[in-house]
């Protein structure tokens, strides 16, 4: 397990790491020991470690003490030559030692064939799964550094619009540039900073992302902040994560019963008994009452080996439950970083249409005054049927984010629906 694992971590690493990458093995490192996926797949493989330490002792030699106190309502006693033989005391104790050995079981061995077999599907099973996450961990930090990339370009790209918008207004003050120049100016910057909305809200996912796979919430240096959660307790009335902290609370209820495997059974009892037969005792009808201890002292590691899977179990629900917890947040988080990249695109949109439809009414004068051509004239009605789309886009992408986000809350959404 451990072998392929690193076998992994040396193949990724052995890539060809841009600037700054240095950060990747501390990620891996981070993603080994904190993924819930990681941590599942090793649960399951203890659990299949278990069930086949518990298969073999159905083959192994077993030891049982057992002992019991009868009080009978009369005592049968005999007299022979020369002694008193008691019958039935009146105080009856009783004890036993039983010594188990199989000889043969065919089932147990098919049984111990098959928890040989799920063993090693376990154990190959938790080596995929981490080699997937490692490689998706490597993925997503890949993923961070080139949105990182992203950001500063689209934010160069708004501060060079901004840059010409600044020189057309200039150049129309003085005569030298036309008013529509000036509004296809504003519309650039609205489409620059439109672009730059989605580079940041692509960064910060990918951020996230990173996050849920290494379990390190700290951003590296330069990253992104991720946005704060709004809720107080994201994804607490989803009811997938009541049924998994169930599930969870079930598995440690199963793990303390396990536990009472170690203590002995006391059984109480009581019986009437009739009959003609009456023997020494001389009674037709009597009665026994007694408590007896049954006290497995050694039954060849089987209770061991059932509260290792059931520890395994509690374990993998334990995880499961946080997982679940964690995609909740993780999901809530991604609905209020689409929700705010949403806003913004929807402002720039509103800027772009009210630009390109200003442009395309200046072009339409400018040409009925012949100072411009029907190509400008076609263009700028484009620029703005395009806006215009982008407008209605937006428009639509802000209202399904409000209802996304809605959803990962566990809000109805009719409240919010017209």
């Amino acid at each position: 397990m451990r072998t392929s694992a690193t076998t992994t971590t040396t193949l990724i690493l052995a890539l060809a790491l841009p600037a700054g990458a240095a950060e990747l093995p501390a990620y891996l490192a981070a993603a080994r020991e904190r993924n819930e996926s990681i941590g599942i797949a090793q649960a399951r493989l203890q659990a299949a470690d278990a069930a086949h330490g518990e298969a073999w002792g159905h083959l192994l030699p077993s030891l049982e003490l057992r002992a019991g106190y009868t009080r009978n309502q009369y005592e049968a006693v005999t007299q022979l030559p020369g002694r008193t033989v008691t019958i039935l005391p009146e105080d009856q104790l009783d004890a036993s030692a039983t010594l188990a050995v199989p000889l043969f079981d065919g089932a147990a061995w098919a049984r111990l064939g098959a928890a040989d077999a799920s063993r090693e599907a376990a154990r190959a099973s938790a080596s995929a799964t981490e080699r997937e996450v490692l490689l998706a961990v490597a993925r997503a930090y890949y993923d961070t550094l080139a949105a990182r990339q992203v950001v500063a370009a689209a934010g160069q790209a708004v501060t060079t619009a901004e840059a010409l918008q600044r020189t057309v207004q200039v150049r129309a003050a003085t005569g030298t540039a036309r008013s529509s120049d000036v509004q296809t100016a504003r519309l650039e910057v609205a489409r620059a900073r439109g672009r730059l909305a989605d580079a940041r809200h692509a960064g910060a996912v990918a951020e996230l992302a990173l996050a849920r796979l290494s379990g390190l919430d700290e951003p590296a240096e330069g990253t992104l902040a991720p946005l704060p959660l709004t809720s107080a307790a994201a994804g607490g009335e989803r009811p997938e994560l009541e049924a998994a902290r169930a599930r969870a609370r079930e598995a440690a209820a199963r793990r303390r019963a396990a536990g009472w495997a170690y203590a002995p059974t006391v059984v109480a009892s009581a019986s009437e008994r009739w009959t003609n037969a009456t023997g020494f005792i001389g009674e037709e009808a009597s009665w026994a009452a007694g408590v007896s201890l049954r006290w497995n002292l050694f039954d060849s590691f089987r209770r061991e080996s059932a509260i290792e899977l059931a520890d395994a179990v509690a374990r993998e629900a334990e995880l499961q439950a946080s997982a679940t917890a964690r995609a909740i947040q993780d999901e809530e988080a991604e609905a209020h970083l689409r929700l705010a990249a949403a806003a913004e695109k929807l402002e720039a949109a509103r800027v772009g249409a009210e630009a390109a439809a200003e442009t395309s009414r200046l072009v339409q004068v400018s040409l009925r005054e012949a100072r411009a051509t029907a190509t400008d004239a076609v263009v700028a009605g484009s620029d703005a049927f395009a806006a215009e789309v982008e407008l209605a886009r937006a428009q639509a992408d802000f209202a399904l984010a409000q209802l996304t986000l809605r959803h990962v809350q566990g809000l109805p959404l009719l409240e919010v629906l017209p």
